[in-house]
């Protein structure tokens, strides 16, 4: 078969693909709870909104706490969403954010095509999408998944660049600046994006400064600065539109936003291998650790075999670590394991797992999957019915990969893999639901039982959850009110965390479950309150 006819039934595969994935969101996006963080955003996206509707004269966004350290872009895009959609507010937030989530497997599937062509491209974002941190985080993470969607774009876009230096053209050059633009409108870190094009500009004088030609490098020096003018400048236009606290102090604000989160205070703890940590107590190796233990074993198998072969071919022939495709190759190398290498030296404060290294998640699909592709067809020449074979168990595993994410629905984000025993094996040692997505299938479970026992009872039911109130409240009838006092409640809902679920006594009305393990649990505390009256 010649290779532009593989070429475009890989390319059929990968819009069926999409089609798929986009049907699929269309199906569920309805099932998510309210993560604990997202009440937070939207207030902000109003105050970013606001700003922008009172024609600039309302500043509560620059005064709203933390959030003001973030660009708005993200909120304000579902504050807009809001009011033309006619779902509710966080099924209309869900929606936006899970369609952000497609537009980076999107960029995924480019930057994938431009690292080894349409088969590659196709893996990456199967890979991607089986991804169930991945997909779970993809409709109810306002900060990490349009910061991961925008930035894998970014790269994208720095690799397509990379081949014309000095010189880029300028269409090139405004479309990646967009995109690192809204990059940095979600979050400063977005900054890492210009060290790589710094990088990847002070490469291009490496042969002329060895060759000690002047004129070249004089040459080449205003090309790149003229090139990095129309990337830069328009990128930091980009950004300061969507935040309005960075637009009366358009350089000094992203520097100071900068120092803010690099050395933010959290007074938490987390649940690290078995062990309660405080924050500042977290080991170096927690971010490692958590993706080791988070990730498909596929994607990890893609990995490891990835750095297996780029070891072997340095070792071989030197030759192939010259030329454009090795520099692509080289700029997704960095941008996939320089964030993580940071992080483990620099020690910031990172906690709920690997939801902050998300960004690196499509990046790690696309070196992957470029290795498994390339180790399959190696493997191709040695024996047919070997390269036969391991597809078919990739197509196994794959089944029964599904299989977990189908019963893990919507609660794809607690998912272990097998390194640990799986979500079961998990339980006890790392945080599960950390972020309250299950508050709303508990909700669910109170108000089917309610329904049954009381159908035709008037009386209102007090409930209190250990979460943020409308990871619970936005999913309650008229007959359940939130409990003022704690005491007085008639149901208590609450998740393991921070063993959550045992500050309250009660007898046990239900459990919202996954793979035998609990995830929430709803108390009833009626007999209990009666007793004290």
């Amino acid at each position: 078969m010649r290779p532009a006819t593989t070429s475009k039934r890989w390319e059929i595969l990968s819009v069926s693909l999409f089609i798929l994935i986009a049907s699929l969101i269309g199906l569920t996006f309805r099932d998510y709870g309210v993560t604990w963080d997202e009440p937070i955003h939207v207030r902000y996206g109003e105050r970013v909104y606001n700003y922008f509707a009172s024609g600039f004269s309302d500043h509560e966004s620059s005064r709203f706490g933390d959030l003001r350290y973030y660009g708005g872009a993200f909120d304000l895009l579902c504050a807009i969403g809001r009011r033309l959609s006619p779902l509710g507010l966080y099924e209309t937030r869900h929606l936006i954010n899970a369609l952000v989530g497609l537009l980076g497997m999107l960029g995924c599937w480019k930057l994938a095509h431009t690292l080894g062509g349409a088969r590659t491209a196709f893996l990456a974002v199967l890979l991607l999408a089986l991804t169930p941190r991945w997909w779970g985080h993809s409709f109810n993470n306002p900060k990490d998944i349009p910061f991961a969607g925008f930035h894998v774009w970014s790269i994208y876009y720095l690799a397509r660049i990379q081949p014309t230096l000095p010189h880029v053209p300028l269409g090139l050059a405004l479309r990646l600046a967009v995109f690192i633009g809204l990059t940095l409108a979600i979050r400063i870190g977005g900054l890492m994006l210009l060290a790589y094009l710094g990088l990847m500009m002070g490469a291009t004088l490496i042969e002329p400064l060895r060759q000690r030609s002047l004129r070249e490098v004089l040459a080449r020096s205003r090309a790149l600065f003229i090139s990095s003018t129309w990337i830069v400048l328009p990128a930091w236009g980009v950004m300061l539109l969507f935040w309005p606290w960075a637009q009366s102090r358009p350089l000094r604000a992203s520097f100071e936003a900068l120092e803010v989160l690099s050395d933010f205070t959290w007074r938490g703890t987390v649940l690290f291998a078995g062990r309660t940590l405080h924050a500042t107590q977290i080991p170096r190796s927690y971010l490692t650790h958590w993706l080791a233990v988070t990730l498909p074993e596929i994607l990890l198998i893609g990995l490891v075999l990835g750095l297996v072969l780029a070891v072997r071919s340095a070792v071989r022939d030197r030759a192939l670590l010259r030329g454009p495709a090795a520099a692509r190759h080289a700029l997704v190398v960095l941008a996939a394991l320089g964030p993580i290498a940071y992080i483990t030296i620099r020690r910031p404060i990172i906690y709920d797992g690997m939801r902050h290294a998300l960004f690196v998640v499509p990046l790690f699909a696309c070196l992957a999957a470029r290795a498994l592709e390339t180790a399959h067809e190696r493997l191709s020449r040695i024996s047919r019915r070997a390269a036969v074979a391991l597809a078919a168990l990739a197509g196994f595993y794959g089944a029964l990969h599904v299989a977990i994410m189908v019963h893990l629905h919507p609660h794809e984000y607690v998912y272990f893999n097998r390194l640990v025993g799986g979500l079961p094996g998990a339980f006890g040692r790392y945080e599960t639901d950390y972020w309250g997505n299950s508050y709303r299938e508990a909700v669910r479970l109170l108000v089917d039982r309610l329904e049954r026992e009381h159908r035709n009872d008037p009386r209102t039911y007090k409930v209190f959850a250990c979460s943020n109130p409308p990871s619970s409240t936005y999913f309650f009838p008229r007959f359940i009110k939130w409990a003022r006092e704690e005491r007085k409640t008639d149901f208590f809902i609450a998740t393991t965390r921070e063993n959550c679920h045992r500050t309250m006594d009660g007898d046990i009305l239900g459990v919202v479950e996954r793979c035998g393990t609990p995830l929430a649990y709803v108390f009833d505390r009626r007999r209990i309150v009666q007793r004290r009256r």
